[in-house]
């Protein structure tokens, strides 16, 4: 097991706005200030705790792009609209966060950063996600072809084209998870 401050407490062992009770002591830590995880949450806290750092560092408008996986930082929404242009007239919602979308590249997410840890995880597990749906409307339109080729004589030679296509996205999407 790994040990990370006390995320309800804040690693303090207290809570002050609970002094009347035991002495404010926080119950999940028995206020000891450290919390025991696991290898991945240990590793989503070391994440976070750089991210924060970053954060403080560059800028609270963050930049994700879902297909490189990166982040950017920028102090603005002018210093990002300055880099990739004009954003979405309005706010959307992108794993549970209110973010703006990028008129010119659909692939950047921007949010502004109010001290939400797991943010970074949840923009990656969306990702994930989009893709799963997304091979799943693959196969489904694959499937559609080839019940068509099935039905309509002259298509038979793609039949087996059809076919190995949707093995092909089948298998993408177990390795997905």
């Amino acid at each position: 097991m790994f040990e990370i401050p006390c995320i309800k407490c804040g690693g303090k062992g207290v809570i002050p706005y609970y002094r009347h009770i035991n002495g404010g002591e926080c119950f999940d830590c028995s206020g000891s200030g450290i919390e025991e995880v696991s290898k991945e949450e240990y590793d989503a806290y070391l994440e976070n705790e750089k991210f924060k750092k970053r954060v403080k560092e560059k800028g609270t408008f963050v930049v994700f792009n879902k297909t490189t996986d990166e982040f950017e930082y920028f102090n603005s929404l002018k210093e990002v609209t300055g880099k990739y242009g004009s954003l979405y007239s309005f706010v959307r919602k992108y794993a549970g966060y209110s973010a703006y979308f990028c008129n010119s590249n659909e692939d950047l997410v921007i949010k502004k950063y109010y001290g939400d840890d797991s943010f970074i995880q949840d923009f990656r597990k969306q990702v994930i996600i989009d893709k799963k749906d997304k091979l799943k409307k693959w196969i489904e339109m694959l499937n559609e072809w080839l019940k068509k080729a099935i039905e309509n004589k002259k298509f038979a030679d793609e039949i087996p084209e059809l076919k190995s296509m949707i093995a092909e996205a089948e298998q993408e999407l177990k390795a997905i998870g």
